[in-house]
């Protein structure tokens, strides 16, 4: 894994030619989705996650109760949500944060566990900590944490690391 934009840029000419030829493979759209994210989040910027949420979107119809491309689709929505946040919060950004909530919780639902750790992220970046400590305990239980360094170094925990509670849930772990 690379975060060089320029293998994404060469990922999504070659996924949209395979495309092209072939509009039904679904597998190739939905690579090409996550290479649009991708590129978004390394440059951070937000027409390749709109181009990311359009991808993701024409996915799920094929199957609307894929919790992977729901929890792909929810985590494209809060990183949007956060690049927005960053310059001048507004409406577009609240409703991106609103989207990311609707997809990763409905992902959550159809029993996807990674989505707990997004859920955590969000709540921390809403300043929202005791859900944000409670969707990370979650995660925890389902074994969806990343590793303990990953934790200390995200930058949507950011808030949420400064609480005694977050202190705590690292304290333990690295105990385990």
């Amino acid at each position: 894994f690379e975060l060089n934009p320029v293998y994404f840029e060469r990922a999504i000419v070659i996924l949209t030619r395979l495309l092209d030829q072939y509009p039904s493979f679904v597998y190739a759209r939905y690579n090409l989705a996550m290479a649009y994210y991708h590129l978004g989040d390394a440059i951070g910027e937000v027409e390749p996650l709109e181009k990311s949420i359009e991808f993701f979107e024409m996915t799920l119809k094929e199957d609307e109760e894929d919790d992977g491309v729901l929890s792909d689709l929810g985590l494209a929505y809060l990183t949007m949500a956060d690049i927005i946040n960053e310059t001048i919060p507004n409406q577009r950004s609240a409703d991106a944060f609103k989207s990311a909530e609707h997809y990763l919780m409905k992902s959550i639902g159809l029993g996807s566990t990674r989505a707990n750790y997004y859920m955590a992220c969000l709540h921390s970046l809403q300043g929202r900590l005791r859900e944000a400590m409670q969707f990370l305990e979650r995660a925890k239980l389902v074994r969806a944490l990343p590793s303990t360094q990953d934790l200390l170094e995200d930058e949507w925990l950011e808030s949420l690391r400064q609480t005694p509670h977050f202190k705590a849930f690292v304290g333990e772990l690295t105990e385990e």
